[in-house]
């Protein structure tokens, strides 16, 4: 299912959530502030970013669950710290990765009270819910150490979805459409913030600044939040972004720009996306192709704001041996600007900035070298 179509999906449900509960249980909870008030942020595409609603005090529903290390947790064991208590599919490879992301990015913008706030997920995958599963996600995503990605029989996860109000549905062929909910948990086990992951990718970063400044007025004395820098340019489908060479160096990509030096063939990816993986290698033969065939050369972006860390991504490559340029979007705005819904995604962009054709998921390498060779009138 598309990125952005599982992201609003799961908006909806929160919405459809909201409305059920909003009389015996939202509004009671609700706690007006005046900060609240100001305009709201917007993101690249011009939608809001959450800010975490506030909610009243309230003891957060217990639970005894095992985490990635095959270790037993209770709720009250957290007692004594600020709690971060998101709600993970184990097999998510759309929305799941940026809020865990974005969990990290808040707890780094607090320094080094940071290591007070302890993030917790709970398993959002009622069919995949062994050790081994939570595990393997969290290594993926490079979450291992960073995080207790809990889980436990499935009677029990369903418990909580209902007392957390996490809506969960069951796509045809299995994935996992849910609400993408994170708690605020004050010390006393107490919920007082709620948060949704933000529907594109350019919210990802102020969002998780919002979150720190939620988690900083949880903690003593409300220690300083440095947020991390935001890109204030318009969403364009011509960009300059900081990339990674082959062969280990480090520079800038341009596109769609007389600064690009042509045609280029751009694909969006990121390390976590098992599509993505086949995609780059296919990639690859094109790539060794092109120049004696009079195609554009193959250039490639990464959703940088989605990955742990810049070195992850460029491991990653090593690893692929991919021989073309790669660029960060360390925002989100660059393929929020190509209005991506899901990944991998390619276009061939022009120097002028247009797109002169576009394709999203993989294809196979003669498809591919056919689609680019007619886009290009070649």
């Amino acid at each position: 299912m598309k990125l952005r179509l599982v992201r609003w999906i799961a908006w909806a449900l929160v919405g459809a959530c909201a409305l059920a509960l909003l009389a015996t249980q939202v509004l009671p909870r609700l706690r007006p502030a005046a900060a609240d008030a100001a305009a709201p942020q917007l993101d690249a595409l011009g939608d809001p970013i959450d800010p975490g609603t506030v909610l009243s005090p309230t003891p957060a529903p217990g639970f005894t669950l095992t985490d990635q290390f095959g270790h037993t947790h209770t709720l009250a064991s957290f007692r004594g710290q600020p709690v971060a208590l998101a709600f993970i599919d184990s097999r998510c490879t759309t929305t799941c990765p940026l809020t865990a992301q974005m969990l990290t990015d808040a707890r780094a913008q607090l320094g080094a009270a940071g290591a007070d706030v302890q993030i917790v997920a709970i398993n959002a995958n009622p069919t995949a819910t062994t050790v081994a599963d939570v595990l393997a996600w969290s290594q993926s995503h490079g979450m291992t150490d960073r995080w207790l990605f809990l889980t436990g029989p499935a009677s029990e996860l369903n418990r909580l979805y209902s007392a957390y109000h996490i809506s969960i549905s069951i796509e045809p062929g299995g994935e996992i459409t849910h609400t993408d909910a994170t708690y605020l948990l004050d010390a006393q086990g107490r919920e007082r913030y709620l948060f949704t992951t933000d529907p594109n990718f350019s919210g990802t970063v102020p969002e998780s600044t919002n979150m720190a400044r939620r988690l900083a007025s949880l903690l003593p004395g409300d220690p300083p939040v440095t947020p991390l820098p935001q890109s204030q340019t318009a969403a364009s489908t011509a960009f300059l972004v900081p990339a990674l060479l082959p062969g280990g160096a480090t520079g800038q990509l341009a596109v769609g720009s007389p600064a690009a030096g042509g045609t280029r063939l751009v694909d969006f990816f990121a390390t976590w996306c098992t599509a993505c993986q086949a995609d780059l290698r296919t990639l690859t033969q094109y790539s060794s192709q092109a120049a004696g065939r009079g195609l554009p050369p193959v250039v490639a972006v990464d959703l940088r704001v989605s990955e742990p860390s810049t070195q992850w991504v460029a491991s990653f490559l090593q690893k692929a041996a991919v021989p073309f340029p790669v660029g960060l979007d360390e925002t989100g705005r660059v393929m929020d600007a190509y209005r991506i819904t899901d990944l991998p995604y390619m276009a061939v962009v022009a120097t002028s900035g247009k797109v002169l054709w576009q394709h999203t998921g993989a294809l196979p390498l003669d498809q591919l070298t056919g689609e680019v060779a007619a886009a290009v009138g070649r």
